[in-house]
């Protein structure tokens, strides 16, 4: 799991991040090779 999303995820209310968590195990059990990444909430660079 990329950290960057884990400490973005954990900025999120509990509820948020209760089903965030459960999302990304079942994404990464079905497509074990997914890759994960920030698209939006990052400030531009």
């Amino acid at each position: 799991m990329n950290p960057e999303v884990t400490q973005y995820i954990e900025k999120l209310s509990p509820w948020q991040v209760t089903v965030s968590d459960n999302l990304r195990k079942m994404i990464l059990k079905a497509i074990p090779d997914a890759e994960e990444r920030l698209q939006y909430g990052k400030p531009p660079t």
